[in-house]
């Protein structure tokens, strides 16, 4: 249901500005685009947004909201009591699971965008989660050397023989 989170992503930039606002933290929140390490062109992300956050150091970061339709109508507390769901407690406070596909995405996020640090937003009809994620360099080390295996030894090779495939067929039948 990616249009679901679509839908509901300014809501939960809104309600995020509206909390930390509340804990006292005046925060900034742009839009941003495609990211791209320049050490690593085959690599890029697109962040949700970039926050400002002067209580930060350094101030400046990334958000990533989700809106998982699975968890809509469920209370925050029966959310962060499931097993499936992407958010779990650590003493008393929300932490976005290592073991989370989103984990491995705010990772390559902060990776190309060279910020060091993620408020993962999640985000349901009726409540708000906010996580941050802070960049770990060993954790990255392993999933970059799996994308650039990936990227080099299967990608590459693959459209290198779209390539030779396309070259090899005639433009137009005699």
């Amino acid at each position: 249901m990616r249009r679901h989170g679509t839908t509901n992503e300014p809501r939960a930039i809104q309600l995020y500005v509206h909390v930390m606002e509340h804990l006292g933290r005046s925060v900034v929140v742009s839009t941003c685009g495609l990211m791209v390490r320049p050490s690593c062109p085959w690599l890029g992300a697109t962040p949700d947004r970039v926050v400002y956050d002067p209580s930060e150091d350094p101030p400046f970061g990334l958000i990533e909201v989700k809106c998982p339709w699975s968890k809509r109508a469920d209370p925050r507390s029966t959310a962060l009591a499931s097993e499936d769901f992407c958010v779990q407690l650590n003493d008393g406070f929300p932490e976005l699971k290592v073991s989370s596909e989103y984990y491995a995405q705010v990772m390559g996020q902060m990776f190309c965008s060279g910020f060091k640090w993620t408020h993962s937003v999640v985000y349901a009809e009726k409540w708000i989660v906010v996580c941050k994620v802070v960049f770990s360099e060993s954790t990255w080390i392993v999933m970059r050397s799996k994308l650039d295996s990936f990227y080099f030894n299967h990608a590459v090779p693959f459209v290198a023989s779209l390539h030779e495939i396309s070259h090899d067929t005639p433009l137009s039948q005699p």
